[in-house]
């Protein structure tokens, strides 16, 4: 039996990833305005992004909600997206694509790598608590299987 939050909670952990530092501080005032007060982390890239949350694991914290840009440098959101889907212990932390590709074709590589929302910028404070909430929803999801 599942006993996680049907919603993400006021201390969830979110790591943001972006290689804008001005999106990365939007996103986490948003994330504030929406009343997660817990940690919010930042990464410029994948690369650095894999590097917090091994050092995370190894001090046995962990992040439990990921906000990831596309188009980045040294490892794209897309690549990290598929280096989480692969290590069990990171596959089943929801996961929200925030980027200004939006394509069709964009679109479905984010969901088909493993992506549970995809959200196009500029977003609002709206769209976002709805995003977050369906990829905690479609996690939870995931957890019971």
């Amino acid at each position: 039996m599942n006993s996680r939050p049907t919603e993400p909670q006021r201390m969830t952990t979110f790591l943001v990833i972006d290689d804008m530092e001005n999106i990365r501080a939007q996103m986490r005032r948003n994330l504030k305005k929406l009343g997660y007060e817990g940690k919010r982390i930042q990464a410029e890239n994948g690369v650095q992004a894999i590097e917090i949350m091994q050092e995370f694991r190894d001090h046995r914290d962990e992040v439990e909600f990921i906000i990831c840009d596309i188009d980045m440098p040294e490892m794209n959101g897309i690549e990290f997206l598929k280096w989480t889907r692969k290590d069990d212990y990171y596959s089943k932390i929801p996961f929200l694509m925030v980027t200004t590709l939006s394509e069709v074709d964009n679109i479905c590589e984010a969901i088909e790598a493993g992506a549970d929302e995809y959200i196009v910028k500029p977003w609002t404070l709206e769209m976002l608590q709805e995003r977050i909430l369906t990829c905690w929803q479609k996690c939870n999801k995931r957890l019971e299987t």
